[in-house]
């Protein structure tokens, strides 16, 4: 078994558009990032919240996800050609929701040092509860591809539109961890 070391934890103390993980040192083989999120302006029962790699902002993603929602649609996405100009993160319940819910997302970056060639290999979850009424509910599985070939050694998580009126609410929490070994 892989050694386990948090690098940076925390929750957010107030409402915030971004979530940045800067100087992310290359002395780990694996990165794994966990955020419990909650969306603090968007009436609706979830929102997509998304990120750059190195704050890398041109067409350099693709995707391969499925997607299930609440009302029991289930969709796939395929689109490996790197024409996103930002990774999809994950779901942050919305406002909708009952106080103190939050949708979890997890990532891990296989090999994230060692990034001479391109990899598809951003590996996410992520799962959303659903209201009352069936509204919000969520579950995504995939992979990301990035065609940056630099280790990565920043992580930047924002709400749509970066800068705009949708912001990660107050208690948000996340981790940011690495595996040696």
């Amino acid at each position: 078994m892989a050694d386990f070391e948090i690098i940076t934890q925390g929750s957010l103390a107030s409402n915030a558009n971004s979530i940045d993980f800067t100087s992310i040192p290359a002395t780990y083989q694996h990165l794994e990032l966990v955020i419990n999120a909650r969306d603090a302006t968007t009436a609706v029962a979830s929102n997509p919240f998304y990120g750059y790699l190195n704050n890398d902002q041109t067409s350099a993603y693709g995707e391969q996800k499925f997607t299930s929602l609440a009302s029991g649609a289930v969709s796939g996405t395929t689109n490996y050609s790197a024409t996103n100009s930002a990774l999809i993160g994950g779901y942050a319940t919305g406002t909708t929701m009952a106080t103190g819910a939050f949708a979890t997302t997890r990532m891990w970056f296989p090999n994230y040092q060692l990034r001479s060639s391109f990899q598809p290999a951003i590996i996410f979850e992520c799962a959303g509860m659903a209201d009352s009424a069936g509204a919000g509910g969520i579950t995504q599985v995939g992979t990301w591809s990035w065609s940056g070939t630099a280790a990565i050694n920043q992580i930047t998580l924002f709400q749509w539109a970066l800068g705009g009126a949708t912001e990660f609410a107050a208690g948000t929490s996340y981790y940011l961890a690495g595996y040696k070994g």
